[in-house]
């Protein structure tokens, strides 16, 4: 698919919402000798190795919950969510897992990142923390109210009834908003790629899924976390509109055509597709189509 001429990108970072006030009574922390940042380099080394933890966690969910269905989730805002779970946790254990399950050599590593993203990729990239609320049910209408609002309307509810009680310490989320018009709108068909495209078609469509990572990330070592995730794209004649929202509950380059030959890009039978930031190559969204004609929903 052509790059995007204009996008917008949104994500809100580290809201952390509390059911319980008696759970909110602050310690001081002494004062840590900060290790030294890692390099630029090492910053992006890092970076494409989250595009494979992407294209894992893309493996894991079609054979999961995805199996012959349209699907499409968010990498980006699920690492995103781990992430402030790792750099908050006191458990040794939990951060050892996450670090591991994201391929991370250190928590200084995973927050290099992570800071690149909600800077670079994202456009509200300050942290904030959430409303803290007594009533478990406010927090998740509360919760869900924040996900509509920071997804343009498209994501109306992340938290079911019941997901929220008494027993939830703290929840993180992150949304992440996305629109783009194509280079040159259909039916030419010919939007500028990193390669010559001759015939260019590919189905419009409308997607909306959501699933539990309980049931996608089995056997990883994350049992302690109940995640849940919805992610919806839309592409049509005009271009592409996609958001996420990952909540997570805790308990107790240049361009150009190349010199190869060229292509024709027919999508007429089942496809993954990705929408991806240009300047980090951080993989925002993955997808399915295996049939156009039906909207997945979960």
């Amino acid at each position: 698919m052509a790059p995007p001429k204009e996008k917008k990108q949104k994500l809100s970072t580290s809201e952390t919402i509390s059911p319980s006030l008696s759970k909110m009574k602050k310690k001081k922390n002494k004062r840590k000798k900060r290790p030294p940042p890692i390099s630029k380099v090492n910053v992006e080394k890092a970076m494409k190795k989250q595009n494979d933890v992407a294209m894992f966690l893309t493996e894991k969910v079609i054979s999961a919950v995805a199996k012959n269905s349209n699907f499409v989730f968010s990498p980006a805002s699920i690492n995103a969510a781990l992430t402030m779970v790792a750099a908050s946790s006191k458990e040794e254990q939990l951060t050892s897992s996450i670090l591991s399950f994201l391929r991370s050599y250190s928590m200084d590593e995973l927050k290099a990142v992570f800071s690149e993203i909600a800077t670079i990729v994202l456009a509200d990239g300050s942290a904030s923390s959430g409303p803290k609320i007594s009533n478990a049910e406010e927090v998740r209408e509360e919760v869900n109210a924040w996900a509509s609002s920071h997804t343009n309307g498209l994501i109306k509810v992340i938290l079911p009834p019941g997901s929220v009680t008494s027993e939830t310490a703290s929840i993180f989320g992150n949304a992440i908003y996305f629109k783009g018009t194509w280079e040159e709108k259909f039916p030419n068909h010919t939007p500028i790629k990193q390669v010559e495209v001759g015939v260019f078609r590919i189905p419009k469509f409308k997607i909306d899924f959501g699933f539990e990572a309980s049931k996608a990330f089995n056997g990883l070592n994350l049992d302690s976390l109940s995640l849940n995730h919805k992610a919806l794209v839309e592409i049509d004649e005009d271009g592409a509109e996609a958001a996420a929202v990952t909540v997570l509950r805790c308990c107790s380059g240049g361009r150009g055509f190349s010199s190869g030959r060229r292509i024709d890009f027919v999508a007429d039978h089942p496809f993954l597709f990705m929408i991806r930031e240009d300047k980090t190559g951080t993989v925002l969204f993955v997808g399915q189509i295996f049939d156009p004609s039906k909207s997945a929903s979960a």
